[in-house]
């Protein structure tokens, strides 16, 4: 964990303001929901909240099952911020930032296939959709290859029905 630097005081209705600046980079929003943790070392700890964590185990399952019945080995399920929510085993790094392709999805609720041009992390090409729960995007489903310069229809509706499938899921 890395300090901010900032010290702030609790109101009396025990609230804290965080920052803007801090609110501005974790992109927390009016609204936004966090959870609240108390770490072993007796810490406050305020993490947004991520609707695909509670329904992470059906996640892995479910993301284990296309690997095994399809050639890839890169398909990953990210929560809205990027952080990876199939496996503790991704083979991409969890990034401060969501790549801008992946960004795009989600803030226009559509599926993409990119090409090397804008491909991401060692991706070569790569097939994403947005994970929608309530018409609001809450993560996305990528489907990378190291080889294939471009991906098509099946690699496109994969990732659909799988982001579709969560997405449900989440709704019921």
């Amino acid at each position: 964990m890395k300090a901010a630097g900032i010290v702030r005081s609790i109101d009396e209705l025990g609230r804290v303001v965080i920052p803007k600046e801090i609110r501005q980079q974790l992109r927390i929003v009016e609204g936004t929901p966090m959870e609240i943790y108390i770490s072993r070392q007796q810490e406050i700890v305020l993490r947004k909240y991520s609707p695909l964590q509670e329904v992470r185990k059906m996640i892995v399952s479910y993301v284990d099952v296309l690997r095994a019945s399809t050639r890839y080995e890169d398909i990953h399920v990210v929560d809205y911020d990027g952080n990876a929510v199939d496996s503790a085993r991704s083979s991409f790094p969890i990034h401060d930032n969501v790549p801008d392709a992946v960004a795009r999805s989600m803030e226009e609720r559509r599926a993409y296939v990119i090409d090397k041009q804008q491909s991401f992390w060692s991706f070569s090409s790569a097939a994403i959709a947005p994970i929608v729960v309530h018409g609001d995007p809450v993560g996305a489903v990528l489907l990378g290859d190291k080889e294939v310069s471009t991906l098509g229809d099946f690699e496109l509706k994969l990732v659909e029905t799988a982001a579709y499938f969560i997405g449900k899921f989440l709704e019921s």
